[in-house]
């Protein structure tokens, strides 16, 4: 391949036309076209593959409804509730509370539903607070070492260090 110095614009820009129809002819060819349709085939033959349902998770009969009640009412506040045949139910209420100038919604609830190892529970309450859960399958923080506890014990009980003048 030769290189050239090119000083006129117009060169370059047939030069550039040039590799850009030389490779949407290559995009063109028969034997890209037949490579990119087996390509869609067989990624589409995938995904239907692993969207199908898996073995025995499949319901066969549909799971009933054992109980379900809600309620809002005028002043924002709400509940609801409901239990389903295989073990699943959830309970749920929610009061309109002031924080400060606004009104916000506080909301108390769980739901449990079967586990591989026993049912899981969880409840909650979120408020000005944040979504606070609470549940025994949750992770918890590790205990903190004796040394820090010391640590922390110690500069509790310190004298305050004087302040550095800013340099």
């Amino acid at each position: 391949m030769k290189h050239l110095l090119i000083s006129d614009p117009n060169l370059i820009q047939i030069d550039t036309i040039g590799l850009i129809v030389r490779f949407f002819g290559y995009i063109n060819s028969p034997l890209t076209k037949h490579c990119y349709e087996v390509n869609v085939l067989i990624s589409t033959l995938a995904a239907v593959a692993l969207a199908a349902p898996q073995g025995s998770q499949a319901p066969t009969e549909p799971i009933p409804i054992l109980r379900q009640d809600s309620q809002v009412n005028g002043d924002g506040s709400y509940q609801y509730s409901y239990e389903t045949g295989n073990g699943i139910s959830a309970d749920q209420k929610g009061d309109l509370k002031k924080v400060g100038d606004v009104e916000a919604l506080e909301v108390q609830g769980q739901f449990q539903y079967p586990g591989d190892n026993g049912n899981i529970q969880l409840s909650y309450v979120a408020d000005e607070n944040g979504f606070q859960p609470q549940g025994a399958h949750l992770p918890t923080a590790p205990p903190v070492p004796e040394p820090i506890q010391r640590a922390l014990a110690y500069l509790a009980t310190a004298p305050p260090q004087p302040q550095q003048p800013a340099q």
